[in-house]
């Protein structure tokens, strides 16, 4: 029986406790969520280049927070937030 992959794990790697509660909540759901569905994209696909040469952005309730995604080790890690997200 072979193993299904560890799914990718959040890390956060800004500050982020004066984050309202509720919005790291939601954010924690998202990213959850986002990395569902990368396990679920193949391991040669052109997505996993661009992925790695763009920066992310997730606008949350007037936050806006910037991750990467790390294939190997799968990991999704929040390098920075800041409030004042437009259209959020």
């Amino acid at each position: 029986m072979v193993e299904a992959p560890k799914s990718y794990t959040v890390v956060f790697a800004s500050a982020v406790e004066d984050v309202p509660i509720e919005v790291r909540e939601h954010l924690r759901g998202l990213l959850d969520e986002i990395g569902a569905t990368l396990d679920s994209i193949p391991t040669d696909s052109t997505f996993w280049h661009s992925i790695r040469t763009t920066p992310v952005i997730l606008d949350v309730r007037g936050w806006r927070f910037f991750y990467r995604v790390e294939q190997l080790p799968r990991r999704i890690v929040v390098t920075e937030r800041r409030f004042g997200a437009p259209n959020s």
